[in-house]
């Protein structure tokens, strides 16, 4: 994390994809999965993602409403937007930021990288960088919970498929569908 009197820089390492971290951050059924801030649970994103497109954010009882509008989008790896706040039942006014948020990685490794600008003062960088950590290690915690249920439920499968083989290699049980013949024999 790097910080000036206007910049908030924060990024976060992960073990999965770039394109699995993209969808995370920008597809709105995985954004309600993950992202709380400050406590608030999200209920509608519209994120129409191209330069010009609308970005906006809504949260449970409309007490917090975050919209923007994208200035620059270079595929998986660079969106850049306004970022404006509004918080209905707080006295501070509405907050007008710009954030840049840079993919990088591979296959199996990723990272993130925000940076957030247009703060006024100083005393603002620190609770915003506070609530990016809090955020990107949100994201962090849900793409490990979704990294292991996908491995679970893979193994999971390969254990049903190996009992499944198993269960038709086996050879006949004996003794209890005797022959009429066999029956005889052991006293019937």
């Amino acid at each position: 994390m790097e910080n000036n009197s206007s910049n908030l820089n924060v990024s976060k390492q992960f073990n999965c994809s770039k394109e699995a971290l993209y969808s995370a951050w920008t597809q709105p059924e995985q954004l309600k999965k993950w992202w709380r801030p400050m406590g608030n649970t999200l209920t509608d994103v519209e994120n129409d993602i191209k330069e010009g497109g609308e970005v906006k954010y809504v949260f449970a009882d409309n007490h917090l409403t975050i919209d923007g509008r994208y200035e620059k989008v270079q595929g998986h790896d660079l969106l850049e937007y306004t970022w404006n706040w509004h918080l209905a039942t707080e006295p501070i006014p509405d907050a007008p930021y710009k954030l840049s948020v840079r993919f990088e990685g591979d296959e199996n490794n990723s990272t993130i990288v925000v940076t957030q600008t247009g703060f006024k003062e100083e005393e603002s960088v620190q609770p915003h960088q506070h609530g990016w950590e809090q955020g990107l290690q949100q994201l962090q915690d849900y793409l490990l919970s979704r990294n292991n249920n996908s491995n679970a439920s893979r193994t999971n499968n390969e254990e049903s498929s190996r009992e499944q083989a198993a269960e038709k290699n086996m050879p006949p049980m004996t003794g209890y569908l005797e022959t009429p013949e066999q029956s005889k024999v052991a006293g019937g």
